[in-house]
């Protein structure tokens, strides 16, 4: 797999974790914001026994790529 084929699949990857939660907070009736995204990402990811170690930094790069500023927002990183 080529560089660009793997970034290509993180982004793909990314995207349908972003969306799943998307959909998932749309259809609880919640407000799809990005802070609600992102702790519902954060929730997810401190949940590790639930997802494979890839699947956690998906979600971790989703959650960076939502706050390009540094993942302020990032739990999983010790911040808050």
């Amino acid at each position: 797999m080529t560089l660009s084929d793997d970034l290509m699949r993180q982004r793909d990857e990314m995207c349908q974790i972003v969306g799943c939660v998307v959909f998932a907070l749309a259809n609880a009736g919640c407000e799809t914001r990005l802070e609600a995204i992102s702790n519902v990402l954060n929730r997810e990811i401190l949940d590790d026994c639930k997802w494979a170690p890839e699947q956690i930094r998906f979600m971790q790069l989703a959650i960076a790529q939502l706050y390009p500023e540094g993942s302020a927002h990032s739990l999983s990183s010790g911040q808050d």
